[in-house]
């Protein structure tokens, strides 16, 4: 006669580890004869482990669309559809697309961030725990990470992607990796300051500078079918003479409004800081003869974008106009 038992391993026990299964008969007849038959017998097996671990990476939807120059959150998880518990080490390698850069993270993860390349930046991430492991049918605890998104990105989509990996044989039919695509949009806020140095002598010439700084937080795209413009309103009593440099070109657009001149520039200018300070052009005027001593001279200047949008407030107390008299 044959007795099949079926029995179920525990999830948790480890790989090649060995379980003994003794089985014994006792009977009730008064009949045994030493040595035959046998009463008790044992059956070993070897366990073998399969995690069937997967990623899930999502950001909230309330961010969207990020603005470049800004930051981003995303959360990973890891599940487990089993049979056996994934054990350590557990690793989420996030692969962070050209355009986004690891600023930080946060839950029991220690991440340490690659170098970034021309293809992106690579983040490690393991699970600190005495026992790290994720039971079958279960799932790790939260993974933060906080990107920076490049100010010079263009208004797109970047697709990020993570997958995870244990330290249990991975099921081969679970996708071990995900993927989740953020949109982005770019967002520059310009300011202009018109300053001068000395006074303004009748019949000589005079020259303001004119100083245009990116507040951000975006790079703020010009092309020379759209620059960025500084219109310099001039005031009466001047006739406009030079003004522009490498970067700016400076002209009076028309004829009939020959105090009005439009500067334009049909280059990048990327968010003011220590390494990409303010651009600045001169604006050369002569001063009529006829103007009386103690004259004040004001000059109005404005700037506009060229392809990037400006956001609908102001970002700072600078603006987008200025005067000097």
């Amino acid at each position: 006669t044959t007795l099949t038992v079926t029995a179920l391993v525990d999830s948790s026990v480890p790989v090649d580890a060995t379980l003994d299964n003794t089985a014994s008969i006792a009977v009730t007849t008064e009949q045994y004869t030493p040595g035959t038959p046998n009463w008790s017998d044992t059956a070993t097996i070897t366990v073998d482990t399969l995690a069937g671990v997967s990623v899930e990476k999502s950001h909230d939807a309330a961010i969207e669309p990020v603005i470049a120059g800004t930051t981003a959150t995303f959360t990973l998880v890891a599940s487990n559809a089993g049979p056996s518990d994934a054990v350590g080490p557990i690793v989420i390698t996030d692969s962070l697309p050209a355009g986004m850069t690891f600023v930080s993270s946060s839950g029991p993860w220690t991440c340490v961030p690659g170098a970034v390349t021309a293809g992106g930046q690579q983040v490690v991430c393991t699970l600190v725990a005495d026992d790290a492991r994720i039971p079958a049918g279960g799932s790790s605890p939260a993974l933060q990470i906080v990107v920076a998104v490049d100010a010079t990105s263009l208004a797109t989509s970047l697709t990020n992607q993570a997958e995870v990996g244990t330290g249990t044989p991975q099921d081969p039919d679970v996708d071990p990796t995900d993927s989740d695509t953020v949109s982005v949009r770019t967002l520059a806020d310009l300011a202009v300051v018109k300053s001068h140095t000395g006074e303004a002598t009748a019949g000589e010439e005079f020259t303001w500078t004119v100083e245009v700084s990116n507040v951000g937080p975006s790079t703020s795209r010009a092309s020379a079918g759209d620059p960025i413009t500084v219109t310099d309103t001039l005031p009466a009593g001047t006739t406009f003479v030079s003004g522009g440099n490498a970067d700016w070109v400076c002209a009076v657009g028309d004829p009939a409004t020959p105090l009005v001149v439009t500067c334009v520039r049909g280059s990048d200018l990327a968010v003011t800081d220590a390494a990409n300070p303010a651009t600045s052009f001169p604006v050369t005027v002569l001063v009529d003869h006829a103007v009386a001593e103690g004259a004040r001279l004001t000059n109005n200047v404005a700037v506009s974008v060229g392809l990037t949008e400006e956001p609908a407030t102001e970002i700072a107390e600078l603006n987008n106009s200025d005067s000097d008299p």
